[in-house]
């Protein structure tokens, strides 16, 4: 009577869903004609109060052809009942189900009545579409609601989805317009932050799973099948992908709220367009996606090392991932990431990311975007305050503090696996961490990459190494400044210096014996000191020496420059060649070992070994400790103190 009088219901499963009157009273005569029609007394002894029951059994006794144990298989409706006490019944059976609190219950108390045979069909109407049938489509959306949501237990996972089962009020499929829109608002690979968080702990891969949930998603309250939602994303995984998936997160203890998490994400997707034309993206060509030419210039902005080949490929792999949103085997074939090398090595490639990259990155992928009228971000999310309140099976890379991995990882020399076994969870958690908040530079990579070139840069600009290119090889360029022929190359090359052939390093003009003489010998100056004259190497200088002048104990002034010297070296200065051998010996040691040292200066190990040995015998004690060949060189401490008085008076590596 309220609901005639007020015209309107909104009790039970009608409170968050008012109905007009007129509605709500064609709901409850539909479910009241079908208790009616199909219900016995094992039925309705669990619903109606005891004295109705026995007015309703009366009732029925005095009904030719009916008893309270069998049902009555004519169609529903078509006769009005013959006593009052089975209109009451019914209507009161009808009205405690409509009088749930929601519709998920209302479902459940339902749920007796759909599974006995309809008299049309002689047999349950366990399907959707064939319960609308049965049950007339001048029903409301919220008594379809409560069918739909009887029906649950009895429908496939991807039904689930399709009627929403999880929802408030689960609905009828859309038509696949509505997916196809929603095709450009979702990437072909699935946010990994929310991937994450769905990822069961076994069993599934989460690149696998990246690639299976759009599809699913697609499908989520729409009619759209499985093969047109895998055309619409571009078909980037196997067609059988997505359906074993799906098996899989059924099977799981959490498939409900996982559920419940993709109808969520696909009604925002529905309510709030991104950012992103998905779509678009997936149509760009990429091929020209940071190519070589550019290659050394990102990394001197990035301060990063351009490594080898492999390094550059990833880069490319990468940000072709984050831009189109598309696995990294489908980038164009020159930097595919087709082989499972290629893509294990790219799972870990957010390890080596910095912030100087990162931002560098950023800068390539707007750049990007740009030439190709884009004005949109590089990526996007759905808020990840979707799934509060789930119970997923995942992990959340929010719990996971980005200053203790940077710590870990820097400070511990900890791995990827030892990080997340430490802070228990996974390797992919991590990476997603280092993604979203890059670990600072480390010492080794500042040291291989952009770090020691900038260096380098500030203490040769151009003019200099212009300079030096006229006077010394690359090599005894790169000794003088404590470096590598490789980056003194690659900084000639930055500059615009032409590389010279080997062997063609401008020889300096024969020397006056005299000159060299005035300049050794009365003035007492080191082979070190700038000279007046063209600028030589020790080789040339000693070899200029030899034949201009006298060496070794006779010659004027060497005695006076022994005389000042540091004590510590008077006795190895007193012989031939003293200061080179000093020289050499400084040289060598930054290097670690004498093999290496060898290697680098120029010159035989055995050459350095025997000049150390001499200096050896003549300062009266070893230098350095003697271990196995090719070990790290570890100096005396006789060794130490030589060393710090070659370094006072300015001998080492700028004297070879």
């Amino acid at each position: 009577m309220q609901v005639i009088e007020e015209g309107s219901a909104a009790f039970g499963v009608y409170a968050d869903y008012p109905q007009d009157a007129r509605t709500a009273l064609a709901d409850i005569k539909s479910v009241a004609a079908r208790i009616i029609s199909r219900a016995t007394r094992q039925h309705l002894v669990k619903i109606l109060p005891h004295d109705l029951l026995e007015f309703y059994e009366e009732g029925l006794a005095q009904s030719p052809g009916r008893d309270s144990h069998t049902p009555d298989l004519r169609r529903e409706g078509s006769m009005a009942p013959t006593q009052a006490t089975t209109v009451a019944a019914s209507l009161t059976a009808a009205t405690q189900i409509l009088l749930q609190s929601n519709v998920r219950a209302a479902g459940e108390a339902l749920r007796w009545l759909i599974q006995i045979p309809s008299a049309a069909t002689r047999a349950p109407a366990l399907a959707p579409t064939v319960i609308i049938s049965d049950w007339g489509r001048g029903i409301s959306e919220v008594l379809r609601g409560v069918l739909f949501s009887a029906l649950e237990p009895t429908m496939a996972s991807t039904s689930r989805l399709r009627y929403r089962t999880v929802s408030p009020l689960p609905a009828t499929p859309a038509p696949a317009s509505l997916s196809i829109e929603r095709s450009a608002r979702i990437p072909a690979m699935f946010w990994a932050s929310w991937a994450l968080r769905m990822l069961p702990q076994k069993g599934v891969y989460l690149q696998t799973l990246r690639t299976a949930l759009p599809c699913i998603v697609l499908q989520v309250g729409s009619n759209l099948t499985h093969d047109r939602a895998m055309k619409l994303l571009g078909e980037v995984t196997d067609s059988t992908n997505s359906p074993r998936i799906l098996q899989q997160l059924q099977d799981g203890p959490n498939w409900r709220d996982i559920q419940a998490a993709l109808i969520r994400l696909a009604e925002f997707l529905d309510g709030n367009p991104p950012p992103i034309d998905y779509r678009r993206r997936r149509l760009l060509d990429y091929s020209q996606l940071l190519p070589e030419q550019e290659w050394d210039e990102f990394c001197r902005r990035s301060v990063a090392s351009t490594g080898r080949g492999p390094r550059h490929r990833l880069t490319r792999c990468y940000l072709f991932e984050r831009i189109s949103g598309i696995p990294a085997e489908l980038a164009p074939e020159p930097f595919a990431a087709n082989t499972s090398s290629w893509r294990s090595q790219l799972r870990n490639f957010p390890e080596t990311l910095t912030p100087g990259f990162a931002a560098e990155l950023e800068r390539v992928g707007m750049e990007f975007l740009d030439r190709h009228g884009i004005r949109e971000p590089i990526e996007w999310q759905p808020p990840i305050e979707l799934l509060d309140g789930l119970t997923l099976p995942g992990f959340d890379p929010s719990r996971v503090e980005a200053t203790v991995v940077h710590e870990l990882m820097r400070r511990e020399k900890l791995t990827l696996k030892q990080v997340a076994a430490r802070l228990s969870t996974s390797t992919h958690a991590i990476c997603h961490v280092l993604e979203q908040e890059p670990a600072p530079q480390s010492r080794w990579q500042a040291r291989t990459a952009g770090a020691a070139r900038e260096d380098l840069k500030r203490r040769l600009p151009p003019s200099e190494l212009a300079h030096h290119y006229e006077r010394y090889s690359e090599s005894e360029i790169a000794r003088k400044f404590n470096t590598s022929g490789a980056l003194i190359r690659r900084i000639a090359r930055e500059y615009g210096l032409p590389r010279r052939p080997p062997g063609s390093v401008r020889k300096c003009p024969p020397l006056a014996g005299e000159w060299l003489r005035e300049q050794f010998a009365i003035q007492e100056r080191r082979f070190a000191e700038p000279d007046s004259g063209p600028n030589m190497s020790l080789s040339m200088r000693n070899g200029r020496q030899s034949r201009g002048g006298r060496s070794g104990e006779d010659k004027p002034g060497t005695k006076s420059l022994a005389d000042g010297a540091p004590d510590v070296l008077k006795s190895a200065l007193t012989g031939i060649y003293g200061w080179e051998r000093l020289a050499r010996f400084a040289a060598a040691v930054p290097y670690g070992s004498l093999s290496e040292a060898a290697k680098n200066l120029g010159i035989c190990r055995s050459v350095i070994s025997m000049q150390i040995r001499q200096l050896e015998r003549s300062l009266g004690g070893p230098l350095h400790v003697r271990t196995q060949r090719n070990r790290p060189m570890q100096l005396t401490p006789l060794g130490i103190e030589v060393l710090d008085a070659i370094q006072n008076i300015g001998l080492g590596r700028t004297e070879l």
